[in-house]
């Protein structure tokens, strides 16, 4: 009998064991955003810009625009410094974004930017490249995040959309954009 009530015992523990790291480990998945959430935080300042993408060679290099200043998958044709208001109505969209990413279709090929964000934190640049097309996102300077995104980048397109087109910078060395075509 002894024997028996210390088996019964000995199992109830460790299936109570068993219940209880299953209930501890679930919540602590780590966010792989973290490091880029707190960038957005803490950050200096934030400018929005509109890319023109050059990945794609069917999109066509408009005149001038090889003398524009090059972000990943592109050319920097907009661009503002955000406002306190701009600055949190446009990350908390991109966060809703974020949210809305569907994991389970993942991305496509493309990468054609036409969002970002220029994030400037103790006098360094983070570049935040985002294509609504296939759902990702680039970020530069060695900081971690997930890549996917999702959603629609309304309140970025209601800041950019009255934004004139930037002028080409004369003393800028024309570059060899990816859209080129020998011959162009």
């Amino acid at each position: 009998m002894k024997v028996a009530l210390l088996v019964i015992l000995t199992a109830l523990l460790v299936g109570t064991g068993l219940v209880v790291f299953k209930v501890i480990e679930s919540p602590f998945k780590p966010d792989p955003n973290a490091e880029l959430r707190d960038l957005l935080e803490v950050a200096d300042s934030i400018e929005l810009i509109g890319i023109f993408p050059t990945n794609n060679p069917y999109n066509g290099v408009p005149e001038g625009y090889d003398q524009l200043e090059p972000v990943n998958g592109g050319v920097i044709t907009k661009r503002t410094q955000l406002s306190d208001s701009e600055r949190d109505a446009v990350v908390d969209e991109f966060w809703n974004c974020i949210d809305a990413a569907d994991h389970e279709r993942g991305e496509a090929d493309c990468f054609d930017p036409h969002h970002g964000l220029i994030v400037y934190k103790d006098g360094k640049r983070y570049d935040v490249i985002i294509c609504f097309k296939c759902f990702s996102i680039r970020v530069s300077g060695g900081i971690a995040y997930d890549y996917l995104i999702g959603g629609t980048p309304r309140e970025m397109d209601r800041i950019l959309k009255p934004l004139p087109i930037l002028p080409p910078d004369p003393n800028r060395e024309p570059l060899r954009l990816e859209g080129e075509h020998e011959g162009n």
